[in-house]
């Protein structure tokens, strides 16, 4: 182990460095006078070129501290190669969305300089709510995220649907806090601690109290709302319908991944000593997040609650990672984190390029006539849900069969068939909207998209993402070499 102090804060430099240009933006946006709404947007345009170029630093920065294993701040902060892996993913995922949404944000009227502050202290949560290692580091990182996004929400004040959907999400964010906090204070009154790694020796010769596992138990309900697994997921399809879909990536991909993330933190380090007392209780969350989740999808006709569903299924997906600590299920759960990530944020990614009537994209149906106008933007949509329906080739087949083949590595047979049947059960609805793109008849023309050189950049990520889904079979190889290099458990 590499011995160093509290005092010495290089191991936190990617997320002090993406303070400290937080700060930057938003003096320099308080000191730039903005005479019209055109000013404030090439002001915006600036201001978020310098977000982009901030986000690939602080990439570099994680990647240069490399994988090796920290405990420092008194044991607050961690770094390992399992907390390296995942902040290289939420950064990559977090630097794409950004650079996608730009011209999007613009469009709708969302110009303001603090929108890209709340945004870098948004990613600065996340961040540093993988490297908790205290139950009240992770507790104080989470909030610092969920606020962000209230006021992610809330900034687009001119959009009814987003106040009432961050209002709902405010609410029951409330609710899945109280009762992660009831369930720490628990843990703490039976342990006497908060530290993850003085719970993982205390408990390692297992325990039986009550206390303990109703405590356990009320922190898998406080996580369960944040990831929306059923029956905590009430407040996902009416929240994810109000934002926009900048916002809408941020909850779907960056939270959730995160909050997953750090759940199989808890769950193999404080709480590994007592795995046959929470494995029944996440295979059961399984269940029936997969069947609600799969299930009620396919009926969805709005985009939104269609990924809000979908988000809910797939959560289940990567949740089965979680019942057998191994090397094998940490790498097999970022490539599948890497496929459906990708496929998710370009399928709302090419979304965001679109109108209908001068209207954001909204239902399945809107699609209608897009081969015949735009048969490209049909063609990276329609590979973008092959990939997310899992189906050969693409990335998603490659991420969900590694995803299986873990679960059936640890002798979960008939979850693994359970859920790999409703899987196949859900291609319904993604060949559905390609059947809606390619053979339903329309009698307007009236789908525009952005054509602007502004956004060259984002076409070109798009492309991007369109290879890595249809071509992952090439990255898999080198992708999994440095996976095996990198990861071993804790």
């Amino acid at each position: 182990m590499i011995n160093i102090g509290s005092s010495n804060f290089i191991i936190a430099l990617p997320e002090i460095y993406l303070i400290i240009v937080a700060f930057l933006i938003l003096l320099v946006g308080l000191f730039t006078r903005a005479a019209d709404n055109s000013t404030k947007i090439l002001l915006f345009n600036r201001l978020s070129s310098l977000n982009i170029i901030a986000i690939v630093f602080s990439f570099i920065l994680v990647y240069a501290i490399g994988d090796v294993y920290v405990e420092t701040f008194h044991n607050l902060y961690i770094i390992s190669p399992i907390v390296f892996l995942f902040k290289l993913v939420i950064i990559f995922f977090f630097l794409v969305i950004v650079i996608l949404a730009r011209v999007y944000l613009i469009d709708r009227g969302i110009n303001q300089f603090e929108y890209i502050v709340v945004m870098l202290f948004f990613l600065v949560g996340n961040l540093l709510m993988l490297s908790a290692n205290d139950f009240i580091a992770f507790y104080v990182s989470l909030e610092l995220t969920t606020i962000c996004s209230y006021v992610l929400m809330f900034m687009d004040r001119k959009d009814v649907p987003s106040i009432q959907a961050g209002i709902k999400y405010f609410l029951l964010g409330v609710l899945g806090t109280a009762f992660l906090l009831y369930g720490i204070s628990l843990v703490y009154g039976y342990t006497g601690l908060t530290n993850f790694t003085e719970i993982r020796t205390s408990l390692s010769g297992g325990a039986q109290n009550w206390v303990l596992l109703i405590g356990l138990v009320m922190i898998l309900v406080g996580v369960g709302f944040k990831l929306s697994l059923v029956p905590f997921h009430m407040w996902t399809p009416d929240v994810y319908k109000g934002v926009n879909k900048f916002v809408l990536l941020l909850l779907s991909i960056i939270s959730k991944f995160s909050i997953l993330f750090i759940t199989i933190r808890i769950l193999w380090e404080p709480f590994g000593g007592i795995i046959d007392q929470w494995q029944q209780i996440i295979i059961l969350l399984i269940i029936v997040s997969a069947l609600i989740g799969f299930i009620v999808a396919i009926y969805q006709t709005n985009i939104k609650s269609f990924i809000a569903y979908s988000s809910i299924a797939n959560m289940s997906y990567m949740l089965m990672v979680a019942l057998s600590p191994s090397t094998v299920a940490i790498k097999n759960l970022i490539i599948f984190s890497l496929a459906y990530g990708v496929a998710l944020i370009g399928f709302v990614g090419t979304l965001m390029m679109l109108k209908k009537d001068n209207q954001p994209i909204t239902s399945i149906y809107d699609l209608k006539g897009l081969s015949k106008n735009y048969p490209y933007l049909a063609f990276i949509l329609s590979t973008f849900l092959v990939s997310m329906a899992g189906l050969p080739i693409t990335a998603g087949f490659f991420g969900k069969i590694l995803v299986l083949y873990s679960v059936f590595l640890s002798k979960f047979y008939l979850l693994g068939a359970l859920v790999a049947l409703l899987t196949v059960v859900m291609m319904y609805f993604y060949l559905k909207v390609i059947k809606i793109m390619y053979f339903d008849s329309f009698e307007d023309d009236s789908i525009s998209f952005y054509a602007s050189k502004s956004n060259f950049l984002a076409k070109f990520t798009l492309g991007a993402l369109f290879a890595f889904s249809i071509l992952f079979v090439i990255f898999l190889v080198p992708l999994g070499r440095f996976l095996e290099v990198v990861v071993y458990l804790l």
